[in-house]
């Protein structure tokens, strides 16, 4: 797995594109820019959270996001509830107001606000804020993804908890089902062992 800015030097050296070094099945771009059609890709679905903003905040984000505030308050979800908060893509928004921001997820906005300053604490206060828009809209922004994230890191802390059981007789899908189903009743999800005892028993 090599990094993405050394792809361009094995293609030359193989004489290859890197489609096919990649073994896509078709060019999404006409000049081969493995940079470019990263970003298409990218760019081509919807992400479960974003927080975007008008050009005024841009700032308080450039100090902010070093402090790793960010995981901090990640870190605090998931202690509280099991809730694992997806990455969070940080996007300036022209569109908006110059202290104006949003909170999306998968493309349609779940709050709206204006900031009232540019400092530290406004980084802090629009983190605080996506975390719990977070919070309140995770049984729509839990993923496959994030459950796959969940059940792998259960297998590392707790041999055999899940071994055999996810995915190969419970299906990443059915558990999603099941915990978006446990967060909706009481936005808990950390007692995932017995979760899935309760699933292995009902087979």
């Amino acid at each position: 797995m090599p990094d993405v800015s050394l792809l361009p030097g094995i293609c030359s050296v193989l004489k290859v594109s890197g489609n096919e070094l990649l073994g896509t099945e078709g060019s999404i771009v006409e000049n081969d820019s493995l940079k470019m059609e990263r970003e298409i890709r990218e760019a081509m679905f919807a992400e479960p959270l974003v927080l975007q903003f008008g050009m005024e905040l841009i700032p308080c984000f450039a100090e902010g996001v070093p402090t790793n505030y960010v995981n901090k308050q990640r870190k605090k979800l998931a202690a509280a509830t099991g809730m694992l908060m997806p990455i969070l893509r940080l996007r300036d928004q022209y569109g908006l107001g110059p202290m104006d921001y949003e909170i999306l997820s998968y493309d349609k906005v779940l709050f709206k606000g204006t900031a009232e300053s540019v400092d530290e604490q406004t980084f802090h206060m629009l983190v605080d804020k996506t975390v719990e828009v977070c919070y309140e809209n995770y049984d729509t922004i839990l993923n496959k993804q994030l459950v796959k994230i969940m059940v792998d890191n259960l297998k590392a802390l707790c041999p055999g908890a899940a071994d055999g059981l996810v995915p190969e007789r419970i299906s990443y899908l059915e558990l999603l089902k099941v915990l978006r189903k446990k967060v909706k009743e009481d936005h808990n999800i950390r007692d995932l062992i017995h979760i899935l005892e309760e699933l292995e028993g009902s087979l």
